[in-house]
């Protein structure tokens, strides 16, 4: 099989690192894999390459490119791809990948894997069900059942949506050895893995734990993802009364050896799908604590494996990391029981699910 993965760009973000799993597991199955990303930048065409994947130049040499559809379609021309797969339902990318798919005259299966909320964005639904009446879109992939059921009631039509869920290698999160991160001595770190993006809801946790901090003097707080080392994150956090207390640590590809340094793995968000940082801190037997979302209700349960607070309650979201804090027992029982909930979702089956969902949309395209 030839697939080409078309991405925003090559930015750390869980879709993308996503991608370049999924991306290394075809590979190690007999498949052929192109990265087109829609625009320049980042550093995950290392990690593409490694595991064996072809990265291709940008399709968009600008931010509205007329051109990019006619690259994409000469791409696919050029590598004889028979499947598409756009990384998320990016404005952009799906327009400029669906249409180049559609003008290449080789007719490859084209699908999308969605890993964004919707219930409050109506557009893509309609977006996605235009694309698929044209004939130009074979397959959407949900990533959770209430993600699946945003886009539905928005009006997708269920038929030819596929459910396949995040997946983590576990052995690589359960052995990792802790990085060596500037941290006082005596006290206990608590970390979060998020992009600065407003559904992330940065300003939340620093209230927490500026909250923390006027009460004890035994947590450092780290914050780990694209724009967390901004001077504007470190306005806020020095707002908050952190100042030396919490280490911005930017976009960073160690995080397996970060979420093994933490105690307490924390994330205020205010949407989410299905948040690959969770997972992999449940990989990693770390103590959890997340905001009350649907997203978790398929992998998460209060009590059980972590915690959870209302979106948006910093005294909520203070108190419950200062209950982790103060309970080691819990800290570690909360930690076994999120590990054997993450083992539920081995990388291996969500390779099986794309393996077998486009193994399926060829088959299609062959009677045709």
């Amino acid at each position: 099989m030839r697939l080409m993965m078309v991405t925003s760009d090559l930015r750390i973000g869980g879709a993308e690192v996503l991608a370049a799993r999924l991306a290394r597991a075809l590979v190690a199955r007999g498949a052929e894999i192109v990265v087109a990303p829609v625009r320049r930048g980042g550093v995950l065409a290392e990690q593409f390459a490694a595991g064996g994947a072809c990265v291709a130049p940008p399709l968009s040499r600008w931010r509205f490119d007329p051109l990019a559809p006619r690259r994409a379609a000469g791409l696919i021309r050029d590598r004889r791809i028979e499947a598409v797969l756009v990384v998320n339902t990016l404005r952009n990318g799906l327009p400029f990948a669906l249409g180049g798919a559609a003008w290449s005259g080789l007719d490859p299966a084209t699908l999308c894997w969605c890993h964004s909320h919707y219930r409050s964005d109506t557009r893509v639904a309609r977006r996605l069900e235009r694309y698929r009446r044209w004939g130009w879109l074979d397959a959407v992939v949900c990533i959770s059942r209430n993600q699946r059921r945003e886009l539905t009631d928005a009006g997708l039509r269920r038929r030819g949506v596929a459910l396949i869920r995040n997946g983590v290698e576990l052995a690589r999160f359960s052995t990792a050895m802790p990085a060596a991160l500037d941290v006082p001595p005596g006290r206990k770190l608590v970390v979060q893995v998020a992009n600065v993006a407003p559904p992330k809801d940065h300003a939340t946790l620093l209230a927490a734990a500026g909250a923390l901090a006027a009460r004890r003097d035994d947590f450092h707080l780290a914050l780990v993802g694209r724009g967390t080392d901004s001077p504007a994150l470190a306005r806020a956090a020095d707002r908050a009364g952190l100042a030396g207390r919490v280490s911005l640590l930017g976009e960073r590809d160690n995080v397996l050896g970060i979420l093994a340094a933490a105690d307490v793995f924390a994330l205020a968000s205010r949407a989410e799908a299905f948040p690959l940082s969770v997972l992999e801190a449940m990989a990693a037997r770390r103590a959890v604590v997340v905001t009350d979302l649907p997203a978790y209700d398929e992998f998460f349960e209060h009590g059980r494996e972590g915690l959870k607070t209302p979106p948006g309650d910093p005294q909520a979201l203070a108190g419950a990391i200062e209950r982790l804090l103060d309970d080691e027992s819990l800290r570690a029982a909360l930690g076994q029981a999120a590990q054997r909930r993450a083992a539920r979702y081995a990388e291996s089956r969500m390779t099986d699910g794309f393996e077998r969902l486009l193994a399926a949309a060829l088959r299609r395209k062959r009677r045709r």
